[in-house]
């Protein structure tokens, strides 16, 4: 689960992560990072995603360890020319451990819609 959280290495296993630089350590659980998407916009450019990582452990026997994603605006990282900014509405990772020691992850993403034309 913590690789899930490490958006920092996405782009081992996401073929639609290119890049992804830590920006800022929010605290122990909460992490911002400059994402580049593989994904082409409609004008031909590659899009940028600066994005809240957070990641939650269960509060409960049988609840998920959940990893949440959302675009957030940093000061630091204005848009720029050369991409087109994304954003990430809603995104993660539920986890559950399952009885027989299997582990069962559903994944939600909810982006804004030029990205996926």
């Amino acid at each position: 689960s913590s690789d899930l959280a490490d958006l920092s290495r996405r782009h081992e296993w996401d073929k639609h992560y290119k890049e992804c630089k830590l920006l800022q350590q929010v605290d122990q659980d909460d992490k911002i990072y400059h994402v580049v998407s593989a994904t082409l916009s409609a004008d031909h450019k590659l899009t940028d995603y600066v994005i809240l990582a957070s990641r939650r452990t269960p509060c409960d026997i049988g609840d998920p360890y959940v990893v949440a994603f959302r675009s957030v605006t940093l000061p630091t990282h204005p848009e720029t020319p050369e991409y087109t900014r994304g954003e990430t509405l809603c995104a993660g990772f539920c986890i559950w451990q399952d009885k027989d020691h299997q582990t069962r992850v559903s994944y939600y993403n909810q982006f804004t819609p030029e990205i996926g034309r």
